[in-house]
């Protein structure tokens, strides 16, 4: 593949996306090139929703008719803001089309290749497929591990040594402030929580370094990019969601889940995470399986075979 990566032109390219992906596709034979008139498919970064692009190279790409593959990062997450399950092209593409109305440029184009035939696959960071219907030709797409955060992993003893049984420290969402105020009740854990995102970054990491499990604070339908920062120095406490991935976190084995989607604990959630904190054992393995979930998928390399491995599927590439 002679691969055109698009993105918009009033922002900067998204976070860990085109940059991820030359090396690894390389291996396989395939180039990028920033010329519409040599590639023949275009990888669409839909960022924001707020981008602007160049529209001569759109064109080209419209009228060429290569094939078209969007990268889509929106929080398609809440239900409570959806008014019926379908997503953008149900319908004769009804919300697409409102989209494009409002003047959002993504929408325009994305509808465009949509009608003409050259929307071949589709990845999304956020696939919440229980409250919306994603055609078959929709792939999810996990974060990748930020440079810097895959941390050499501690003994049983050093984890079962620290002093809070959770942490978290972020902005606050009512999801958030529901399951921290829940674990909170109970009276049986040992919190670090702190609703602020200005802390400095090396602070943060070090915060959570005293904490036996991390709350992943990923929402209903939601991924979350603490778990590309955090996995290497703590496990995983996180929401139970339906957010559908390329390999989806096991309870019990790679992380804990506690509460429902809104991060309301349900009977028997506090007593259990207290039981997995209460054998050492057990909390290490799933801090061990963590990482490893994170080195077989969450990598740049693992991720863009992923991709690969999908684009063949829907003979793409």
């Amino acid at each position: 593949m002679r691969i055109l990566a698009v993105s918009p032109t009033n922002f900067p390219p998204s976070w860990y996306l085109w940059q991820t992906m030359p090396e690894t596709f390389a291996k396989h034979g395939h180039t990028f090139t920033e010329s519409p008139d040599e590639a023949d498919i275009c990888f669409f970064d839909l960022h924001n929703g707020n981008g602007q692009y160049d529209e001569d190279t759109l064109h080209i790409v419209l009228e060429r008719g290569i094939k078209v593959v969007p990268f889509d990062q929106f929080e398609w997450t809440d239900p409570q803001k959806l008014d019926d399950p379908q997503w953008i092209f149900a319908d004769g593409c009804r919300k697409l089309i409102r989209f494009a109305i409002k003047g959002d440029a993504w929408a325009r184009w994305v509808f465009r290749f949509y009608t003409n035939g050259q929307i071949k696959a589709y990845f999304l960071r956020r696939m919440p497929s229980k409250w919306l219907e994603f055609p078959d030709f929709c792939r999810p797409m996990d974060l990748v591990l930020y440079d810097g955060h895959d941390f050499p992993a501690v003994s049983k003893d050093e984890l079962a040594s620290r002093p809070n049984d959770i942490c978290f420290i972020g902005s606050p969402n009512p999801y958030r402030r529901a399951m921290m105020d829940g674990l909170a009740a109970s009276g049986l854990f040992n919190i670090d929580c702190e609703f602020r995102a200005d802390l400095p970054h090396d602070e943060w990491l070090e915060r959570h370094r005293y904490a036996k499990t991390f709350v992943s604070g990923d929402g209903p339908g939601d991924c979350s990019d603490r778990i590309v920062q955090l996995a290497t120095i703590a496990p995983i406490l996180k929401y139970r969601n339906h957010h559908k991935l390329p390999c989806q976190w096991r309870h019990g084995h790679d992380c804990i889940e506690a509460s429902d989607p809104f991060g309301n604990l349900e009977a028997g959630d506090t007593q259990m995470v207290r039981g997995f904190l209460d054998d050492p054992q057990k909390l290490h393995q799933i801090y061990l399986n963590g990482i490893s979930h994170l080195h077989a998928h969450n990598t740049s390399d693992a991720r863009c075979e992923y991709i690969l491995c999908q684009l063949r599927e829907f003979g793409v590439s």
